[in-house]
């Protein structure tokens, strides 16, 4: 049995695959948001001779994270569009265990 993608089912799978990309990739990335806020704050802390305030140093942290986060998701956004666009062209070859794709 050969399978097509249903393109109705398209943005089904779009938001199945957005949703398991942020649950694998999002415990990995937040440890490492959390230490690198602790590193960054040590950093500037200290060093007694840095010109910068600290309020000026919570505000490039903060800064930071939001962009890294915004950016983040721009990225799985995408990520999940190209192989979501690649998705049409696919055609698997079902078996009873498994499925074999035929024009990789």
């Amino acid at each position: 049995m050969t399978y097509k993608i249903n393109l109705d089912k398209k943005k089904e799978f779009e938001k199945w695959n957005y949703k398991q990309m942020l649950k694998h990739f999002l415990p990995l990335m937040i440890p490492t948001v959390v230490f690198m806020n602790f590193v960054m704050g040590f950093v500037f802390s200290s060093n007694t001779d840095f010109p910068i305030p600290v309020s000026t140093i919570c505000k490039i942290i903060c800064f930071s994270n939001i962009a890294f986060l915004i950016i983040f998701f721009i990225c799985i956004f995408f990520g999940v569009k190209i192989v979501s666009s690649k998705l049409e062209t696919w055609e698997l070859d079902i078996k009873d265990n498994y499925a074999i794709l035929k024009n990789s």
